[in-house]
C-alpha cells in the first residue's frame, strides 16, 4: 500500500531522472527530510517498478537512466 508521501517521493524520483538523468539518496533526504533508509526504500521501489529504466553507477554513486531505456515512460 502506497501512501501519499511515498507517491510524492516517487514523483520526485521520476522528475529528477527526467530533468537530470540521475538520482541520489541525498536528493530525497534533502528534499523530504527523511532518513537514508527511507530514501533507499523509495529508490528500491522505483527500481522494482522500472527494472530496465535505471541502473546504479558505482563511480558516480547514484542511479542513472539506463541508456537503452527511458525511466519516464
Amino acid at each position: 500500500m502506497s501512501t501519499w508521501f511515498t507517491a510524492q517521493r516517487q514523483d520526485f524520483i521520476r522528475a529528477q531522472l527526467a530533468a537530470f538523468g540521475q538520482i541520489r539518496r541525498s536528493d530525497i533526504t534533502s528534499r523530504f527530510e527523511v532518513t537514508l533508509q527511507i530514501a533507499s526504500a523509495d529508490i528500491a521501489a522505483y527500481v522494482a517498478d522500472h527494472p530496465d529504466a535505471i541502473i546504479y553507477d558505482g563511480r558516480a554513486k547514484c542511479y542513472v537512466l539506463d541508456s537503452s531505456d527511458e525511466a519516464t515512460k
